[in-house]
Protein backbone atom coordinates (compact mmCIF):
# COMPACT_ATOMS: atom_id res chain seq x y z
CA UNK A 1 0.00 0.00 0.00
CA UNK A 2 3.22 1.99 -0.57
CA UNK A 3 2.00 4.03 -2.89
CA UNK A 4 -1.45 4.76 -2.31
CA UNK A 5 -0.21 6.23 0.85
CA UNK A 6 1.81 8.62 -0.89
CA UNK A 7 -0.98 8.84 -3.73
CA UNK A 8 -3.05 9.79 -1.00
CA UNK A 9 -1.25 12.48 0.33
CA UNK A 10 -0.77 14.39 -2.67
CA UNK A 11 -3.99 14.51 -3.50
CA UNK A 12 -4.62 15.54 0.35
CA UNK A 13 -1.98 18.93 -0.43
CA UNK A 14 -4.09 19.69 -3.49
CA UNK A 15 -7.52 18.82 -2.60
CA UNK A 16 -7.83 17.99 -6.77
CA UNK A 17 -6.92 14.49 -8.48
CA UNK A 18 -6.54 15.96 -11.90
CA UNK A 19 -3.41 18.38 -10.27
CA UNK A 20 -2.26 15.21 -8.18
CA UNK A 21 -2.18 13.24 -11.11
CA UNK A 22 -0.01 15.89 -13.21
CA UNK A 23 2.51 16.11 -9.98
CA UNK A 24 2.60 11.93 -9.78
CA UNK A 25 2.92 11.58 -14.11
CA UNK A 26 -0.08 9.46 -13.62
CA UNK A 27 -3.59 9.58 -15.10
CA UNK A 28 -6.52 10.98 -13.43
CA UNK A 29 -8.36 7.32 -13.36
CA UNK A 30 -5.12 5.79 -11.83
CA UNK A 31 -5.19 8.53 -8.79
CA UNK A 32 -8.71 8.12 -7.78
CA UNK A 33 -8.69 4.63 -7.97
CA UNK A 34 -5.49 4.44 -5.52
CA UNK A 35 -7.42 6.73 -2.81
CA UNK A 36 -10.47 4.32 -3.31
CA UNK A 37 -8.15 1.17 -2.89
CA UNK A 38 -6.41 2.82 0.55
CA UNK A 39 -9.92 3.36 2.25
CA UNK A 40 -11.30 0.27 1.29
CA UNK A 41 -8.04 -1.06 3.30
CA UNK A 42 -8.47 1.37 5.81
CA UNK A 43 -11.96 0.81 5.72
CA UNK A 44 -12.19 4.73 6.62
CA UNK A 45 -13.96 7.43 3.99
CA UNK A 46 -10.75 9.76 3.87
CA UNK A 47 -11.97 12.09 1.26
CA UNK A 48 -15.13 13.44 0.53
CA UNK A 49 -15.55 13.88 -3.29
CA UNK A 50 -18.62 16.49 -3.81
CA UNK A 51 -19.44 18.79 -4.12
CA UNK A 52 -15.35 19.65 -3.98
CA UNK A 53 -12.88 17.63 -2.43
CA UNK A 54 -11.78 18.10 1.38
CA UNK A 55 -10.78 15.94 3.93
CA UNK A 56 -12.71 13.76 6.27
CA UNK A 57 -11.73 13.78 9.85
CA UNK A 58 -10.18 10.27 9.16
CA UNK A 59 -8.21 11.84 5.85
CA UNK A 60 -7.01 14.68 8.47
CA UNK A 61 -5.94 12.56 11.14
CA UNK A 62 -4.48 9.77 8.28
CA UNK A 63 -2.28 12.77 6.71
CA UNK A 64 -1.13 14.22 10.26
CA UNK A 65 0.31 10.55 10.95
CA UNK A 66 2.10 9.60 7.74
CA UNK A 67 3.22 12.79 6.57
CA UNK A 68 6.57 12.97 9.00
CA UNK A 69 7.11 9.70 7.09
CA UNK A 70 7.41 11.28 3.91
CA UNK A 71 9.46 14.22 4.84
CA UNK A 72 11.86 11.82 6.74
CA UNK A 73 12.45 9.57 3.88
CA UNK A 74 12.96 12.78 1.80
CA UNK A 75 15.00 14.07 4.30
CA UNK A 76 17.09 10.87 4.13
CA UNK A 77 17.52 10.97 0.28
CA UNK A 78 18.48 14.46 0.40
CA UNK A 79 21.44 13.23 2.74
CA UNK A 80 22.31 10.47 0.46
CA UNK A 81 22.44 12.29 -2.93
CA UNK A 82 25.39 12.75 -4.95
CA UNK A 83 25.78 15.56 -7.44
CA UNK A 84 24.34 13.14 -10.49
CA UNK A 85 21.06 13.65 -8.08
CA UNK A 86 21.01 9.88 -7.49
CA UNK A 87 21.30 8.13 -4.02
CA UNK A 88 23.74 6.55 -3.30
CA UNK A 89 25.09 4.47 -0.24
CA UNK A 90 24.50 1.02 1.81
CA UNK A 91 21.79 0.86 3.99
CA UNK A 92 21.11 -2.23 6.21
CA UNK A 93 17.31 -2.83 7.20
CA UNK A 94 16.13 -5.17 10.12
CA UNK A 95 12.78 -6.04 10.83
CA UNK A 96 9.54 -8.31 11.23
CA UNK A 97 8.86 -10.58 8.39
CA UNK A 98 5.49 -9.39 7.58
CA UNK A 99 6.77 -5.62 7.93
CA UNK A 100 9.63 -6.52 5.68
CA UNK A 101 7.04 -7.91 3.18
CA UNK A 102 4.38 -5.28 3.30
CA UNK A 103 6.21 -1.94 3.89
CA UNK A 104 10.08 -2.35 3.20
CA UNK A 105 10.22 -4.47 0.32
CA UNK A 106 8.07 -2.00 -1.63
CA UNK A 107 9.93 0.81 -0.54
CA UNK A 108 13.17 -0.53 -1.28
CA UNK A 109 11.80 -1.99 -4.68
CA UNK A 110 10.61 1.43 -5.70
CA UNK A 111 14.18 3.05 -5.07
CA UNK A 112 15.80 0.41 -7.05
CA UNK A 113 13.32 0.81 -9.76
CA UNK A 114 14.70 4.78 -9.80
CA UNK A 115 17.82 3.90 -10.50
CA UNK A 116 19.66 4.90 -7.40
CA UNK A 117 22.82 3.20 -6.13
CA UNK A 118 21.84 2.27 -3.56
CA UNK A 119 23.10 -1.02 -1.59
CA UNK A 120 20.44 -2.58 0.67
CA UNK A 121 21.02 -5.27 3.10
CA UNK A 122 17.46 -6.56 4.96
CA UNK A 123 17.16 -8.73 7.71
CA UNK A 124 13.51 -10.28 8.45
CA UNK A 125 13.38 -11.30 12.15
CA UNK A 126 11.83 -11.03 15.44
CA UNK A 127 15.21 -10.70 17.05
CA UNK A 128 15.85 -6.99 18.18
CA UNK A 129 18.91 -5.79 17.61
CA UNK A 130 21.62 -3.54 18.97
CA UNK A 131 21.71 -0.76 17.06
CA UNK A 132 24.64 0.88 18.94
CA UNK A 133 27.02 -2.05 18.61
CA UNK A 134 25.23 -3.44 15.17
CA UNK A 135 26.17 -2.19 11.45
CA UNK A 136 22.46 -1.60 11.83
CA UNK A 137 21.21 1.57 10.03
CA UNK A 138 16.98 1.42 10.60
CA UNK A 139 14.91 -1.49 12.72
CA UNK A 140 11.72 -1.40 12.59
CA UNK A 141 9.51 -1.93 15.89
CA UNK A 142 5.76 -1.46 17.06
CA UNK A 143 7.02 -2.17 20.60
CA UNK A 144 7.08 0.08 23.35
CA UNK A 145 10.10 -0.30 24.93
CA UNK A 146 12.52 0.06 21.92
CA UNK A 147 10.15 2.95 20.45
CA UNK A 148 10.49 5.03 23.75
CA UNK A 149 14.44 4.21 23.88
CA UNK A 150 15.82 7.33 24.70
CA UNK A 151 19.48 6.20 23.34
CA UNK A 152 17.58 5.66 19.89
CA UNK A 153 16.17 8.08 16.73
CA UNK A 154 12.45 7.16 17.08
CA UNK A 155 10.21 8.24 13.56
CA UNK A 156 6.51 6.67 13.24
CA UNK A 157 5.93 5.63 9.80
CA UNK A 158 2.77 4.41 9.77
CA UNK A 159 -0.26 2.64 11.57
CA UNK A 160 -1.72 -0.70 10.94
CA UNK A 161 -5.41 -1.38 11.67
CA UNK A 162 -5.99 -5.28 12.67
CA UNK A 163 -8.85 -7.42 13.44
CA UNK A 164 -9.80 -10.51 14.35
CA UNK A 165 -10.16 -13.27 11.58
CA UNK A 166 -11.04 -17.52 12.05
CA UNK A 167 -11.18 -20.17 9.42
CA UNK A 168 -14.70 -21.21 8.21
CA UNK A 169 -13.40 -24.59 9.23
CA UNK A 170 -13.31 -23.34 12.43
CA UNK A 171 -16.34 -21.59 13.04
CA UNK A 172 -18.63 -23.83 10.55
CA UNK A 173 -19.70 -26.18 13.93
CA UNK A 174 -21.46 -23.45 15.64
CA UNK A 175 -22.75 -19.59 15.38
CA UNK A 176 -19.15 -17.16 15.59
CA UNK A 177 -18.75 -15.17 18.82
CA UNK A 178 -21.00 -12.19 18.69
CA UNK A 179 -19.35 -10.90 22.49
CA UNK A 180 -16.66 -10.56 24.28
CA UNK A 181 -18.14 -13.20 26.56
CA UNK A 182 -18.54 -15.33 23.41
CA UNK A 183 -15.01 -15.25 22.56
CA UNK A 184 -13.28 -16.57 26.03
CA UNK A 185 -15.18 -19.45 24.67
CA UNK A 186 -12.96 -20.05 21.86
CA UNK A 187 -9.50 -20.84 21.12
CA UNK A 188 -7.55 -17.47 20.41
CA UNK A 189 -4.24 -17.02 18.79
CA UNK A 190 -2.16 -14.48 20.82
CA UNK A 191 1.34 -13.22 20.14
CA UNK A 192 4.33 -14.30 22.21
CA UNK A 193 4.62 -12.50 25.20
CA UNK A 194 1.44 -10.25 25.27
CA UNK A 195 -1.37 -12.42 27.36
CA UNK A 196 -3.75 -9.27 26.59
CA UNK A 197 -5.59 -8.13 23.60
CA UNK A 198 -7.07 -4.24 23.67
CA UNK A 199 -9.82 -4.74 21.84
CA UNK A 200 -11.67 -1.06 20.53
CA UNK A 201 -15.48 -0.92 19.86
CA UNK A 202 -17.56 1.06 18.07
CA UNK A 203 -17.52 4.04 20.60
CA UNK A 204 -13.86 4.08 20.85
CA UNK A 205 -14.10 2.31 24.21
CA UNK A 206 -10.72 0.28 25.19
CA UNK A 207 -11.83 -3.55 26.43
CA UNK A 208 -8.92 -5.75 27.83
CA UNK A 209 -9.62 -9.04 26.73
CA UNK A 210 -7.33 -11.97 28.54
CA UNK A 211 -6.22 -14.33 25.02
CA UNK A 212 -6.52 -18.53 25.77
CA UNK A 213 -5.80 -21.12 23.17
CA UNK A 214 -3.42 -23.30 22.18
CA UNK A 215 -0.22 -21.52 20.72
CA UNK A 216 1.01 -17.84 21.13
CA UNK A 217 3.49 -17.22 17.97
CA UNK A 218 5.53 -14.65 16.33
CA UNK A 219 5.50 -13.81 13.52
CA UNK A 220 2.12 -12.42 12.31
CA UNK A 221 2.39 -14.92 9.80
CA UNK A 222 2.34 -18.11 11.86
CA UNK A 223 -0.82 -16.80 13.90
CA UNK A 224 -2.25 -16.20 9.98
CA UNK A 225 -1.23 -20.36 9.08
CA UNK A 226 -2.20 -20.96 12.25
CA UNK A 227 -5.63 -19.40 12.19
CA UNK A 228 -6.00 -20.70 8.30
CA UNK A 229 -6.05 -23.79 9.10
CA UNK A 230 -8.61 -23.51 11.87
CA UNK A 231 -6.87 -23.61 15.04
CA UNK A 232 -8.30 -20.62 16.79
CA UNK A 233 -9.30 -16.96 16.41
CA UNK A 234 -5.87 -14.80 15.42
CA UNK A 235 -5.22 -11.02 15.36
CA UNK A 236 -4.44 -10.19 11.70
CA UNK A 237 -3.46 -6.47 10.00
CA UNK A 238 -6.00 -5.97 7.20
CA UNK A 239 -4.01 -6.14 4.59
CA UNK A 240 -3.43 -9.76 5.20
CA UNK A 241 -6.86 -10.52 6.77
CA UNK A 242 -8.27 -9.43 3.30
CA UNK A 243 -6.20 -11.25 1.10
CA UNK A 244 -7.35 -14.48 2.93
CA UNK A 245 -10.50 -13.21 2.99
CA UNK A 246 -10.73 -13.17 -0.49
CA UNK A 247 -9.51 -16.24 -1.41
CA UNK A 248 -12.41 -17.73 1.14
CA UNK A 249 -9.18 -18.70 3.87
CA UNK A 250 -10.88 -16.63 6.94
CA UNK A 251 -13.93 -14.84 7.79
CA UNK A 252 -13.68 -11.82 10.43
CA UNK A 253 -15.12 -11.93 13.59
CA UNK A 254 -16.33 -9.71 16.22
CA UNK A 255 -16.33 -6.75 12.86
CA UNK A 256 -17.85 -4.65 15.92
CA UNK A 257 -14.02 -4.30 17.56
CA UNK A 258 -10.25 -3.47 16.21
CA UNK A 259 -7.50 -4.02 18.03
CA UNK A 260 -5.13 -1.04 19.28
CA UNK A 261 -3.33 -0.06 15.86
CA UNK A 262 0.43 -1.26 15.11
CA UNK A 263 2.25 1.65 15.54
CA UNK A 264 5.38 1.02 13.71
CA UNK A 265 8.76 3.25 14.08
CA UNK A 266 11.52 3.65 12.39
CA UNK A 267 14.51 3.33 14.90
CA UNK A 268 18.05 4.45 14.25
CA UNK A 269 21.64 5.94 16.49
CA UNK A 270 21.68 9.69 17.05
CA UNK A 271 23.94 10.70 14.35
CA UNK A 272 27.40 11.35 15.21
CA UNK A 273 28.37 15.11 15.12
CA UNK A 274 31.39 15.25 13.12
CA UNK A 275 34.74 16.87 15.77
Amino acid sequence: MWNEYHTFLIVAETLNFTHAAKRLGQNTSSITRAVSRLEEHLGKRLIDRSPLLHLTDAGKRLYAEINPLFEGLLDAERSLRSDDGRVKGKIRVVGPQEVVHWIITPAIARMLEEKHDVQFDVEASTRVPNLIEEPVDIYISHRHKEVTNKSLVSRRICVIPQGLFASPKLIGHKPPPKTLDDLAQWPCLGRLGEPNWELVDEKGQIHNFTVRGPVASTPGLARLEFARRGLGIAPINFPQGKIAMDKGQLVRILPGYTLQNLSLHALRKHPVNPS
